[in-house]
């Protein structure tokens, strides 16, 4: 009986697709400053990430994770995550995290919103659809500009979410993240100017906000 109440829970419980679409640009490699000690923001990126793959994701999500640099990286290619194959994903997903390059972050973009639109279909019509994307400086090789990007996510046939993290960014880069944020109601760009701990809060947040 136990059982079968948690297989009928699983299957009201509406499944969601999330991409992290994550930074690899070599300024991911720089520490937070100040005395947060050796720790840089790539492998506070990783950790967090992985927080939210064993904490937030469950058995019958979508995920993905999308690298950028120079290039744009489909290091996970969208997967139902099950039991069988949640450890190997893990593996997958944190072995993406290492920088490589500079920033191409729009291109990053487009890339998820058009992976999410190919496993958009009829039977998961509603499911909450999510772009967690993390950046630490302004691009500098996208094709794209951020008004064409805006254009996409806006008639994205999938209709993600974008949740942006911004490590300390230069502050004349904030406004293009804000535009990007105001694609759809519950996109959000979330300011972690700070050192790891705002960071750390800023996903946080994106955990609380997937859940909802």
């Amino acid at each position: 009986a136990a059982a079968e109440a948690a297989a009928a829970q699983a299957a009201a419980r509406v499944n969601k697709a999330i991409i992290f679409t994550i930074d690899a640009s070599y300024s991911m490699n720089q520490g937070f400053g100040g005395d947060e000690g050796d720790n840089t923001r790539m492998n506070s990126a990783r950790e967090n990430l992985l927080t939210i793959l064993d904490e937030h994701i469950k058995d019958g999500d979508s995920i993905s994770v999308i690298t950028f640099a120079d290039d744009v990286r489909a290091d996970v290619p969208a997967t139902i995550v099950t039991p069988h194959n949640r450890q190997r994903l893990r593996e997958k997903a944190e072995q993406a995290c290492r920088a490589r390059g500079a920033t191409a972050f729009y291109d990053a973009l487009v890339a998820s919103a058009e992976m999410l639109d190919r496993h958009a279909t009829s039977n998961n019509e509603g499911q909450p659809r999510w772009i967690i994307a993390l950046t630490d400086g302004e691009d500098n090789r996208s094709r794209k500009s951020v008004h064409e990007t805006v254009r996409v996510l806006r008639w994205s046939k999938s209709a993600p979410d974008l949740l942006i993290i911004g490590v300390q960014l230069l502050d004349e880069t904030k406004p293009h993240m804000e535009q990007l944020a105001a694609t759809t109601e519950n996109s959000k760009f979330i300011d972690a100017s700070g050192g790891m701990d705002s960071l750390n809060d800023a996903f946080e947040e994106v955990a609380e906000l997937i859940a909802e």
